[in-house]
């Protein structure tokens, strides 16, 4: 009976074990030194999808393991496809019906109708009558197994960020990389101080110059003072002259006249002023 469990279990863990197989796997498993080579050729850089994998690892043949490999690679396949290829017996079939299914999407419910016809070539025609091209197929997400070239590993997609690490976004410096300045943006519109948030900007505005000339009526806050300067008077150099009366003769049939020379006190411009005055008179009349 303990036999019989181990037997089983051992079983389930091979087919497990098989059903989850990665492209390097499938050619490890191959003995031919040449054809092994030959697969690794083929997965080498390539994309592939688990479930395809898994179809062409259960061919005994290892050369159409090899030429059902080369076919997958770099294919999407969606899971309802592939389940009714996998119930093809022969490998040539499976691989046909992989052919006919890769990188096309399917409908469900049509997916089944397809599977209920009892022969192969039925079930093809079928295939090539409801599939629908898909699109998408490029996406990161349609795969399950990368092979990098330079390493020689797979990567599923949690190990391959783990190998590599996330990418990193360069920043490019457009003077030194590129040769070029930025030239400056001038505004086309009139500046909106409301519009700017963090720091205003200060305008300095300059001072304007009057073309006419001042009219302190129109000066309200503070009007302009105009100082005169005082005017000195020189004090006289000798004493004031006073008052005098001197009798002035005159021709005949005239008469006597008084000159009065009036001095002001302080002023010598005026004295000067009546005394020449009063000369020019004399002469006249002398």
């Amino acid at each position: 009976m303990k036999t019989l469990v181990c037997t089983i279990l051992f079983a389930a863990l091979c087919a497990s074990s098989a059903w989850a197989i990665s492209p390097k796997g499938a050619c490890d498993r191959i003995n031919s030194y040449s054809l092994r080579t030959e697969c690794y050729s083929v997965i080498v850089g390539r994309y592939f999808n688990q479930a395809a994998v898994n179809e062409c690892d259960r061919f005994v043949d290892a050369a159409l393991t090899v030429e059902c490999l080369d076919l997958v690679a770099d294919e999407y396949y969606e899971e309802g496809a592939i389940a009714v290829c996998s119930r093809y017996s022969a490998a040539t079939e499976t691989m046909t019906c992989l052919a006919i299914v890769a990188n096309h999407s399917f409908d469900p419910w049509l997916l089944e109708d397809c599977d209920s016809y009892t022969t192969t070539t039925r079930t093809n025609e079928c295939l090539m009558a409801i599939r629908m091209p898909y699109m998408t197929w490029i996406e990161d997400d349609a795969w399950d197994f990368y092979y990098d070239d330079e390493y020689r590993e797979f990567y599923d997609e949690d190990g391959y960020e783990e190998f590599y690490g996330e990418e990193e976004e360069e920043e490019w410096d457009t003077e030194e990389e590129w040769g070029f300045e930025e030239e400056p943006v001038v505004p086309t519109e009139p500046l909106d101080l409301e519009d700017l948030e963090d720091e205003p900007v200060i305008i300095i505005e300059e001072p304007i110059i009057p073309t006419e000339p001042l009219d302190l009526d129109d000066l309200e806050e503070e009007p302009i003072v105009i100082v005169e300067e005082p005017v000195v008077v020189a004090p006289p150099t000798s004493e004031p002259v006073r008052p005098t009366t001197q009798p002035v003769s005159g021709g005949e049939g005239g008469s006597c006249g008084v000159v009065n020379t009036n001095a002001q006190s302080g002023s010598l411009a005026l004295l000067l002023l009546t005394t020449l005055v009063g000369l020019v008179a004399l002469r006249r009349r002398g």
